[in-house]
């Protein structure tokens, strides 16, 4: 919920109306000044505002995992196995049922936690571009 604008001589004018994460801004970044981020510095877990287009935003706070794609939130305890739903297009959660398209978000969840985090604490993050991008294998 932080606005953000980067401004500059080269950067075309445009709105990004979607939930990102703060790892999003060093690719940003590096796509406004250097080029393609995909190409000069691979291993970002962010996606670039300027030239991706699938977006989502993960946190974890007390236990809970939380998971935003879209207008969705999908909050994973795994402690208790409990999985939560809401709908975050009014910038507030409001409850909702659970779909069957909650496991595929709750997938999503986990394994980018758990790889992005065995990669940071082996030091291996430099790896990370074998999972992000199949063409770099």
């Amino acid at each position: 919920m932080i606005p953000l604008a980067f401004y500059g001589r080269h950067v075309k004018p445009s709105f990004l109306d979607a939930y990102v994460s703060q790892r999003d801004i060093a690719p940003t970044v590096v796509d406004l000044v250097l080029g393609d981020y995909k190409k000069l510095v691979p291993d970002f877990t962010g996606k670039s505002l300027v030239s991706d287009r699938h977006f989502f935003a993960d946190y974890y706070r007390n236990g809970v995992m939380g998971w935003i794609e879209g207008n969705r939130l999908v909050e994973y305890t795994p402690e208790a196995d409990r999985t939560a739903c809401f709908d975050v297009s009014a910038f507030h959660e409001e409850p909702r049922t659970c779909t069957p398209e909650t496991e595929t978000f709750k997938t999503r969840m986990t394994t980018f936690t758990a790889l992005s985090q065995t990669l940071l604490f082996d030091g291996e993050t430099r790896l990370l571009r074998r999972y992000r991008y199949p063409e770099a294998r």
